[in-house]
């Protein structure tokens, strides 16, 4: 169809195109609108998806890492635990007394921090032999959470420099577990 031969000059023409243009101008619009919407949603799911192709992605990433990380073997046996960390802070915490400065309860404070790592350590066992099933034993993760838990006590305690908190963290809290702890698996 070509329009280069339609007659301009009728009277009707302009009548004819105000009718035409009229009728398809909203139906343009609508048209419009729908392209636009659809490429909106089109730009909308290729995000998605870009979003869960790098989630997906991410995820077997981590778990081949997790994977390759999974067997985790102690390196410090449990006398070397509590010789080279346990028995010195938990010694600072035992001695606490009188403190004046700031540097003296920090020093407490991170006495408790390291009695909660070495905690963390011990509830894995340790490297010598039938430390690791040891570690699995009932008493035994009882009594260092009981330990992990009493250095929390002593934490709150420094934060507040409350050194009869202090006192009753140590002596009636940190050391009952560590006292029968001992008395149970320390002849081993």
């Amino acid at each position: 169809m070509c329009f280069k031969n339609i007659d301009t000059s009728h009277k009707l023409y302009p009548t004819l195109v105000s009718v035409f243009w009229s009728r398809i101008h909203p139906l343009l619009q609508q048209l419009t609108m729908m392209i636009n919407r659809l490429l909106d949603r089109l730009i909308k799911m290729q995000k998605k998806i870009k979003l869960i192709a790098v989630a997906v992605l991410s995820a077997v990433g981590l778990s081949t890492t997790f994977a390759q990380t999974d067997s985790y073997d102690p390196l410090l046996t449990v006398k070397e635990i509590m010789n080279g960390l346990i028995t010195p802070t938990t010694t600072t915490i035992w001695g606490a007394y009188q403190l004046e400065s700031d540097a003296q309860w920090q020093e407490v404070r991170n006495a408790a921090l390291s009695v909660i790592a070495a905690g963390n350590l011990l509830q894995l066992g340790g490297s010598g032999e039938g430390e690791s099933a040891m570690a699995a034993e009932a008493d035994w993760r009882i009594y260092n959470l009981q330990m992990i838990d009493a250095a929390r006590q002593v934490i709150v305690a420094t934060n507040n420099k409350d050194e009869e908190a202090l006192s009753a963290a140590g002596n009636d809290a940190l050391y009952p577990p560590c006292e029968s702890c001992h008395q149970q698996y320390q002849v081993r």
